[in-house]
């Protein structure tokens, strides 16, 4: 999903947490219900049968994917968790 979005693809996804981090239902894509395969095949064809929405949508998804998942920022985050924990184990014993 986030591999799509960066691509400028709209992505189309039933609604799970991970999918909920990585769509913005209706601006970057569609989420269906979960098990509801019919919603999420017709929110399919909504999006193959209008080009414009498409483009929109996205170029909503690579916007949103680079400000959230930017490889920078991430890396940054992730540094930062290891520091932290590193930094108790120094001070306390688990």
């Amino acid at each position: 999903m986030v591999e799509a979005g960066a691509a400028g693809l709209p992505v189309v996804a039933t609604a799970t947490a991970g999918a909920r981090d990585i769509i913005r239902d209706g601006e970057t894509g569609y989420l269906a219900p979960i098990e509801d395969a019919p919603a999420l095949a017709a929110r399919a064809r909504e999006l193959l049968a209008d080009p414009e929405r498409r483009a929109t949508m996205g170029a909503a998804a690579r916007k949103f994917i680079r400000d959230q998942f930017d490889p920078g920022r991430s890396y940054d985050a992730v540094v930062s968790q290891w520091r932290e924990v590193a930094a108790m184990g120094l001070t306390r014993k688990l």
